[in-house]
């Protein structure tokens, strides 16, 4: 079966049970979520991830479909959006959406397992205009706790910025003792301001031409 099919399929599939889904939410259902999932979306690539949440601009429910590291797929989840229907109560999206620290921080303790730890951050912009974020803690720096604080750093970051932030901007995420001179460490709490500053200070830098335009005649 081709993709469109399969796309076609998934969208039906999800309109006969939007109500379903959204009673399970309110704990009026039992209704099986995950296998819903698994059985309708992944059949079109199982590397397509979801989350649901609260809809951003109407009283309901909102769908992120991410291929998340998997960017080659991102052309095939922009075709699954573009054919997303329209029904009431209920918002679709291409990437994870910024959090606020209270709610990255819940994140982090669902998806590491632990409480957030101490962690600060710097960052500096590198050659290809994107921003390498370093963070350091000041719990203790045996090999388990370096990894906890690898894990939760890529998670506050995610969760904090969203997923499109992450995936456009953020080179690389690393936990590190040597931090860049010209930044001082921050409190985590402060990544979304400072990250959103320094995105607006590399598209001043930007020209508004094409490279290809510019270098015409070289």
């Amino acid at each position: 079966m081709d993709r469109d099919r399969k796309i076609d399929i998934w969208w039906k599939a999800f309109s006969d049970n939007a109500q379903k889904i959204s009673d399970r939410f309110s704990n009026r259902s039992n209704f099986d979520i995950p296998a819903f999932m698994q059985k309708n979306l992944q059949s079109i690539d199982r590397n397509l991830m979801w989350e649901f949440g609260p809809a951003i601009n109407v009283k309901g429910h909102r769908l992120v479909i991410t291929p998340e590291y998997r960017r080659d797929l991102r052309p095939l989840v922009n075709e699954i959006l573009k054919r997303a229907p329209s029904l009431n109560e209920w918002e679709f999206y291409p990437y994870r959406l910024p959090e606020n620290f209270e709610s990255a921080q819940e994140a982090v303790e669902s998806r590491t397992g632990a409480k957030l730890i101490d962690l600060y951050f710097t960052g500096k912009r590198n050659d290809v205009n994107l921003l390498d974020l370093f963070f350091i803690t000041l719990s203790s720096r045996d090999n388990k706790e370096i990894d906890l604080a690898k894990h939760q750093a890529f998670v506050i970051v995610e969760s904090i910025l969203g997923e499109e932030i992450l995936d456009k901007w953020i080179g690389t995420i690393k936990i590190s003792d040597h931090l860049p001179d010209d930044e001082s460490p921050k409190s985590v709490d402060q990544l979304a301001s400072w990250v959103n500053k320094k995105i607006e200070e590399i598209k001043e830098t930007l020209s508004d031409k094409p490279f290809l335009e510019r270098t015409k005649g070289t």
